[in-house]
């Protein structure tokens, strides 16, 4: 595999934007939940100016586009929950000018989206989240063990595939379960 090494990192959009044109990247790994004017589709817009090859990152909770998929600057796309080998895989294939699309991306473009299904008290505990309560002051809230409130969070960060609070909460938002 060619040499890679990471340039950079940004939250949103326009800092993604910046990070492309200040570092003139070959490659490019983008989470296709960023948030900000235009999207992914305007990361992949700056990113074809540039020359610059997109990898999506991606789950059921925040799907891309089929057609986006087919922009001249996205050569590959794994799912959050691909494993090392699967990240290796779509980096060393793109860096040696190739393409890579994981078994699970693939099949998720292929699927119809659905809605993450969560519980009265799933969605209860979610709006806690949303506040920025630590998982004691949760348990507090809804009159529970903080050993309850762990194992419900670990059961939404699963129900929304991602292992992060702060994404469950955006992703939450994003699918209008919250």
């Amino acid at each position: 595999m060619a040499a890679v090494r990471v340039v950079g990192e940004a939250q949103n959009v326009g800092a993604a934007i910046v990070q492309l044109i200040g570092t003139r990247a070959d490659m490019a790994v983008v989470d296709a939940g960023i948030y900000g004017e235009g999207g992914l589709a305007a990361i992949a817009e700056k990113a074809m100016e540039l020359g610059t090859q997109l990898i999506i990152v991606t789950s059921v909770n925040s799907p891309v586009a089929p057609d986006l998929l087919q922009h001249a600057s996205v050569a590959g796309a794994i799912l959050r929950a691909d494993g090392l080998t699967q990240v290796t895989a779509a980096i060393g294939s793109v860096a040696s000018g190739g393409s890579y699309f994981s078994p699970g991306a693939t099949a998720l473009f292929a699927a119809p989206q659905k809605r993450p299904v969560l519980s009265a008290r799933q969605r209860a505990l979610l709006h806690l989240m949303a506040e920025g309560l630590p998982n004691s002051a949760i348990a507090e809230r809804l009159a529970l063990s903080v050993s309850s409130i762990n194992a419900e969070v670990q059961a939404v960060l699963r129900a929304l595939d991602t292992t992060d609070r702060t994404q469950a909460v955006l992703i939450a938002m994003e699918s209008r379960v919250l």
